[in-house]
């Protein structure tokens, strides 16, 4: 997916988050820590988040989500 804003190639991963730690976006749908690994990062507090697709465009910093499947 090319980023709505700058049009450069996203990078897919997913959000992960409850109201115990931070919104987490990975590229593990499954990822059994909230520790940020590798291109992991932390986003903000979150109260609970399932785990969207999360379309990330690190040259812009902005993340487009898709809440269908």
């Amino acid at each position: 997916m090319n980023c709505p804003y700058c049009t450069r190639e996203m990078e897919n991963g997913y959000l992960r988050g409850n109201n115990s730690y931070e919104l987490l976006w990975t590229e593990e749908p499954f990822k059994m820590t909230s520790l940020p690994i590798g291109n992991d990062f932390y986003l903000c507090k979150a109260s609970e988040v399932v785990r969207p697709i999360a379309h990330l465009c690190r040259a812009c910093g902005k993340i487009v989500l898709d809440i269908k499947k």
